[in-house]
């Protein structure tokens, strides 16, 4: 019959085999997380800099709409 020294050994070689399976997947899978938020963040950083660059524009197209407004208003002192 099989010895209780041999069903403990295969029963211990499975364990260290799944363990080294799952301790390599887990290290590959964190590795690829790692590098997804890698590109998220940058992502997101140039993203926040052309929200910036935009919010500059309109503010600038504000001004110049603010400006123009101005320099339409009649001037009665303004005779021609």
């Amino acid at each position: 019959m099989i010895s209780l020294q041999l069903v403990i050994l295969v029963v211990a070689i499975s364990m260290i085999g799944l363990w080294f399976y799952f301790f390599i997947r887990n290290k590959i899978i964190k590795q690829a997380h790692s590098k997804r938020l890698q590109i998220l963040t940058e992502n997101v950083e140039m993203h926040q800099s052309q929200i910036h660059i935009r919010d500059k524009g309109l503010d600038t197209y504000k001004f110049l709409r603010y400006n123009l407004a101005e320099a339409l208003v009649i001037q009665p002192e303004i005779k021609l």
